[in-house]
């Protein structure tokens, strides 16, 4: 049996009913219990057993996101920094994910900068958020993707950083 449960996974309650006719033609009939014993009681009379056999499915759903710099960073001569950060998204688990986000607060990264700022993030098999800032708004998706089973995608955002007098480290995820 293949079944497409939709949003219900369970659990699914099935019975059968057998039959039959004697040589000298009573009839007879038990519906099915669960389990491999029809008569699990012992007592001779099947028919008082009658629980049905249940399934209920499961499902794993997963999301993996990996980020790393694909340009930069690059020293613009003038106190900033350029560099581009590229997330990708995967769906790497048994069913397809709606809804896809990623969220990253920027001000939480580039704490002690200057200041910094952001180029709309583009994207490869997900929708950007293209009001994305980093800091009052850190959804990089627009959060109206559905990734198939084993399907990624990706986003990339430009960040230009004024680091004044702090360098780095800065450390950034995610999520």
């Amino acid at each position: 049996v293949t079944v497409t449960p939709g949003t219900k996974l369970g659990a699914y309650s099935n019975s059968a009913t057998g039959t039959a006719t004697s040589a000298g033609g009573a009839a007879a009939a038990d519906v099915s219990t669960t389990g491999s014993e029809p008569d699990p009681n012992g007592n001779g009379n099947p028919g008082d057993d009658d629980t049905p056999t249940s399934v209920t499915f499961s499902e794993a759903p997963r999301i993996g996101v990996a980020k790393a710099i694909t340009a930069g960073p690059t020293n613009n001569g003038n106190g900033t920094y350029s560099l581009t950060y590229r997330i990708l998204v995967r769906n790497s688990g048994d069913v397809p994910i709606n809804g896809v986000q990623v969220t990253d607060n920027l001000t939480a990264t580039f704490v002690g900068a200057t200041g910094f700022s952001v180029t709309a993030p583009t994207g490869s098999g997900l929708t950007p958020n293209a009001a994305f800032n980093g800091t009052s708004n850190t959804n990089l998706l627009a959060g109206t993707n559905t990734l198939a089973v084993g399907a990624s995608g990706t986003v990339d955002v430009q960040v230009t950083v004024t680091p004044g007098t702090k360098l780095g480290a800065y450390s950034n995820s995610a999520t």
